[in-house]
C-alpha cells in the first residue's frame, strides 16, 4: 500500500505558522480596576492621618465698618455680646434682628486661643443661620 498523501495536515501546520499570538487584556483591566479601588478607598483614610501646625501670619488690620458685631467667646466657652453673655441658643435672633437693622453688618469673632473649635463653629453657624454674610476673626498681633 501507497502512503496517501494529505494536502490538510500541511495546511494547518502552514496555518499554524502565520497566525499571530494576541494578548488578552481583560485581566489586565481587572487588575487595573482592582487597584483603582483600593486606592480610592484608603486615599480618604491617609488624609486623616496627617498631623500639622497652623502657621503664623501677621495681616494688616482690616477696614473699619461702622456695623460691626463683636462677639467675644471665653476660655469656657461662654459667648459675649459687648460685656452681657448670650446664650447659644439666643445667638441667631439676636444676630437676625442686629442684621434687620443694617444689612451690611460683620461679624467678628474673639475667640480665646484655648476654646474648642466645636463652640466658634456653633457661633459661626448661628450667623450663617442668622444671615450674615461677612464673618472675621480677631487675633493677636505677634
Amino acid at each position: 500500500m501507497t502512503p496517501s498523501f494529505r494536502p490538510d495536515a500541511f495546511q494547518f501546520r502552514r496555518r499554524a505558522a502565520q497566525s499571530t499570538p494576541t494578548i488578552n487584556v481583560v485581566p489586565l483591566v481587572d487588575v487595573l480596576l482592582v487597584l483603582l479601588v483600593i486606592l480610592l478607598v484608603t486615599a480618604p483614610a491617609l488624609v486623616h492621618v496627617v498631623t500639622t501646625q497652623l502657621p503664623r501670619a501677621v495681616a494688616a488690620p482690616a477696614q473699619r465698618n461702622e456695623h460691626r458685631l463683636i462677639l467675644t467667646i471665653a476660655a469656657s466657652g461662654v459667648v459675649f455680646w459687648g460685656e452681657e453673655a448670650v446664650p447659644l441658643d439666643a445667638l441667631q435672633a439676636r444676630l437676625s434682628e442686629a442684621l434687620q437693622n443694617h444689612q451690611d453688618t460683620e461679624l467678628l469673632i474673639q475667640a480665646h486661643r484655648d476654646v474648642a473649635f466645636e463652640r466658634v463653629a456653633q457661633v459661626m453657624a448661628a450667623a450663617a443661620r442668622a444671615g450674615l454674610k461677612r464673618v472675621g476673626f480677631a487675633v493677636q498681633p505677634s
